[in-house]
């Protein structure tokens, strides 16, 4: 899936990381559990059939008691899907606001805010726990409804067959109807719940559904390995009017530009012009409204924001590549990287943390730049690569990479710099303003090789670094280290943790209590009814079978 930027940037998408957690989790388990939805009513109704061959038609107010049962467990079944609704949106707000108070932790912290933007995300953790409390609430009662509707069925069953039908109970007739009455908990339990778990799975498959109807970026935007243009032609645009995805706004309007294969294009123009809408054009990120855009060959794109991944520093440039020692050390060289190494105690092979943040601006720009050059690609899109180096540094990428290693290769560049502009090293100059270019081209036979043959630094000497030997690696400097785990039995002191997050003692005793008495109301009603068919005399007596089912109910 490629999401367009216009989706990225949609505050009511769907949270991804809670359909990965949660929504995937509810629909395998719906999915394992789907054909219990037709074989408990079968097994219920096989039930009831038994019963009534037991108990006449006493089975039959048995069976208008499951009938309310599973009334009012709907009713609790949909309130708690609403809840549940609710539950995921207030989740999905929460998580969207942690993960950008987090992205931009080093703001937040460089300002003091830590105060302010936890009492933010607390008042969103309430408004989640409220609605995490009416979800449960409402499940609470679902399920005290199911475990509870097998005791109301045999309670009205034998009241009706003995006050109502003036029956006497035997112990044959009892203990086979207990038998059955037992055979009916788990499909009356189960039968509400997964119908409440197919909810609830209905709405986790409509937020994935949500995800995945996301705008997407239109394969048709970019024409690749265009066949109608010529061999010796790397990009073409034509007529072309882009957008994003706002219709009737174009960003980019009547754009016409034709670059060959081993040009150097320098993309000039004040910020907010449009420079970097130019390149995502020429990806095919922008939405084309008009025209037609052509682009041959493998593309490496260097985004005007470096994109640094929690990885080494060799893994950052190699970027799933094979590794080639020779290659990845000219790289190095030429993105003046070989000295920032020297200062990492790991060398290449130091962790970057998330986001880059043991880097520097510039060292960050390089990484990227390096990345892009180590891809080896036919063209290069490369987003205001020199703007967060010094000059010096500069002048050494601009002569050793772009017009050195990259020479031959197509090269849109990004620059304000008029140094670079003016050096007459570029084949194609592109001039941006308010949504129009204009384009001016010199053409220079092997301008790029001669540039940097006149300004590439004389006798360079490669340092060595961490890359010379991959035993190196064992030695790796690591941000993140791996987290001890203890084995074997678990500590008395993590359950005890445990039982305090459940409220410690008091709700310990509670619950055994609360258990123990349904344990013995169970017991003691089936023992009753053993007393109750025990007693002497076949013929019906009222006064003393009102009082056993009093005490049985």
């Amino acid at each position: 899936m490629r999401r367009s930027i216009q989706s990225r940037s949609d505050d009511k998408a769907v949270d991804i990381a809670n359909i990965y957690t949660s929504d995937i989790r509810r629909v395998i388990y719906v999915a394992n559990q789907i054909n219990t939805l037709w074989i408990l009513p079968i097994q219920i109704g096989v039930v009831v059939y038994m019963l009534y061959d037991v108990l006449d038609l006493a089975a039959f107010a048995g069976l208008a008691v499951i009938a309310l049962s599973m009334l009012v467990a709907f009713l609790f079944t949909k309130k708690t899907s609403g809840a549940y609704r609710e539950l995921m949106k207030r989740k999905d707000t929460r998580m969207k606001r942690v993960k950008e108070v987090f992205g931009a932790i080093q703001i937040v912290k460089l300002n003091a805010w830590e105060g302010k933007f936890e009492e933010k995300l607390l008042a969103l953790r309430s408004l989640e726990l409220s609605a995490l409390t009416t979800f449960v609430y409402s499940m609470c009662g679902s399920i005290f409804v199911l475990w509870a509707s097998p005791l109301f069925v045999s309670t009205v069953s034998f009241a009706v067959y003995t006050l109502g039908m003036d029956q006497v109970l035997t112990a044959a007739g009892v203990f086979t109807a207990i038998a059955l009455f037992n055979s009916l908990r788990d499909p009356l339990r189960d039968f509400p719940s997964i119908i409440q778990q197919c909810l609830q799975a209905k709405i986790s498959l409509d937020r994935m559904a949500d995800y995945l109807a996301l705008h997407e970026v239109n394969p048709s935007n970019v024409i690749r390995n265009d066949v109608s243009i010529p061999d010796d032609v790397a990009i073409v645009v034509e007529h072309g009017t882009f957008d994003w995805g706002q219709a009737g706004n174009p960003v980019l309007t009547d754009v016409n530009l034709i670059v060959k294969k081993g040009d150097l294009v320098v993309v000039r123009g004040p910020v907010g012009s449009g420079k970097s809408s130019l390149c995502s054009t020429l990806l095919g990120e922008m939405e084309k409204m008009d025209g037609k855009v052509s682009v041959n060959g493998k593309v490496a794109y260097y985004a005007q924001q470096p994109w640094i991944q929690n990885m080494t520093i060799r893994e950052n440039i190699t970027f799933g590549h094979d590794f080639d020692y020779n290659k990845y050390q000219n790289v190095l060289d030429v993105c003046e990287l070989l000295p920032d190494l020297q200062q990492f105690p790991g060398g290449d092979t130091t962790e970057i943390g998330q986001k880059g943040i043991n880097l520097s601006g510039g060292q960050k720009a390089r990484v990227s730049l390096a990345r892009a050059c180590y891809s080896d690609a036919d063209i290069f899109i490369l987003d205001s690569p020199l703007a967060a180096v010094d000059a010096v540094v500069q002048s050494k990428i601009f002569s050793k990479c772009i017009c050195g290693l990259l020479a031959g290769k197509t090269v849109v560049l990004v620059t304000h710099n008029q140094d670079v502009i003016e050096s007459g090293a570029a084949s194609c100059k592109v001039s941006v303003s308010e949504g129009q270019v204009s384009v001016e081209r010199q053409e220079i036979e092997h301008f790029r090789t001669h540039f940097a043959t006149q300004l590439s630094p004389n006798n360079t000497k490669n340092e060595p670094t961490a890359t010379e030997n991959d035993d190196i690696l064992k030695d790796t400097t690591r941000l993140i280290e791996d987290e001890e785990r203890e084995e074997g039995r678990v500590s008395a002191a993590v359950v005890w943790q445990y039982f305090n997050a459940m409220g410690g003692l008091k709700v310990l005793v509670l619950l055994l209590v609360i258990q123990s008495l349904w344990q013995g109301c169970q017991v003691g009603s089936d023992l009753w009814l053993s007393h109750w068919t025990g007693q002497k005399g076949n013929t019906y007596d009222a006064s003393r079978t009102q009082y056993n089912m009093t005490v049985y109910a």
